[in-house]
């Protein structure tokens, strides 16, 4: 007897797909209607910034050229696969772990409203950990961007279990504030 994947239960594909990593998942989805629905289903969810770089190797030249250096192109590739994931999850599937990883620039609040909008939904009880890292060269303002996305998405910072910040200045106030949400 011959069992084809599209012939497996739910959990039992989300076992399967647990074990790629989250952008390996998502592809999956293109697969068929059925696995279209894997990214609303996904219980770990993880993404770095990194993951998102063009590949050095690749000589493809599509007569586009960018103003926006690789690290922000990569962002912004970032900020929209998180906003697309996250939308399109489905409350009835509790994001167990939620670990992303981005450069703090002016169009990272996407990824923190995307997360504050997931955290809003109606969902099984147990609640979305998310776990954000962020890195960047300008340290004051990077504390401040902190400090307004912490004023601003509370949600995402009540349900932090773990956050890991490179290259932030607070000032003892805001440290104090900060680690008091979490």
């Amino acid at each position: 007897m011959t069992t084809l994947l599209s012939d497996l239960p739910d959990d039992v594909l989300l076992l399967i797909l647990d074990k790629l990593d989250t952008r390996d998942a998502v592809r999956c989805s293109l697969l068929s209607r059925r696995w279209s629905r894997v990214p609303g289903m996904l219980a770990n969810i993880e993404l770095d910034v990194d993951s998102f770089a063009p590949d050095p190797d690749d000589d493809h030249d599509d007569g586009f050229t960018s103003t926006l250096s690789e690290s922000a192109r990569s962002n912004h590739a970032m900020v929209r696969a998180v906003q697309s994931i996250l939308a399109a999850h489905e409350s009835r599937h509790a994001i167990r772990r939620l670990g992303l990883s981005f450069f703090s620039r002016d169009e990272s609040v996407g990824i923190v409203r995307a997360v504050d909008d997931a955290m809003a939904r109606p969902q099984d009880p147990r609640p979305v950990k998310p776990e954000l890292l962020c890195a960047g060269r300008d340290v004051a303002r990077q504390g401040a961007r902190l400090a307004s996305y912490r004023d601003k998405y509370p949600r995402v910072f009540a349900g932090l279990t773990r956050l890991h910040v490179e290259c932030v200045k607070l000032g003892a106030a805001r440290v104090s504030a900060v680690s008091e949400m979490i």
